[in-house]
């Protein structure tokens, strides 16, 4: 899809209408997965040795662990600990979708302030 981008003066901006610069007009999820939905729903999308994903079970996936994400957050940070797999990408993309702030920690990495990764997080 094409980008068009209109330099427009201040006094000519209309009033009710918020400026916003550099902010991009699409989410990151909707640019990654979205689109990609749109044009070719059936492709595979996603996959490692145990997991193959269609661009609309990735989409579905996302919107449905997002949901879950947002509830169960409480709108507080989460802590985000997954190898390279399918599970890992679909809940990177949820946390994304969700707009929950995720610390990422590699598996058998330590947790920022204390603690092993995968283990509880206050370090006990």
């Amino acid at each position: 899809m094409p980008k068009t981008i209109a330099i427009t003066p201040s006094w000519y901006w209309p009033a009710d209408i918020t400026r916003v610069a550099g902010v991009p007009p699409f989410s990151l999820v909707e640019h990654l997965v979205g689109r990609r939905v749109r044009r070719r729903p059936d492709d595979v999308a996603l996959m490692d040795d145990h997991v193959r994903m269609t661009s609309r079970e990735l989409s579905d996936a996302v919107a449905a662990a997002a949901v879950g994400l947002r509830e169960r957050s409480g709108g507080g940070r989460v802590l985000f600990c997954s190898g390279p797999s399918a599970e890992g990408a679909v809940l990177l993309l949820a946390l994304t979708a969700a707009g929950v702030p995720a610390i990422a920690v590699p598996p058998g990495g330590v947790v920022p302030g204390g603690g092993a990764a995968g283990g509880d997080p206050r370090g006990r």
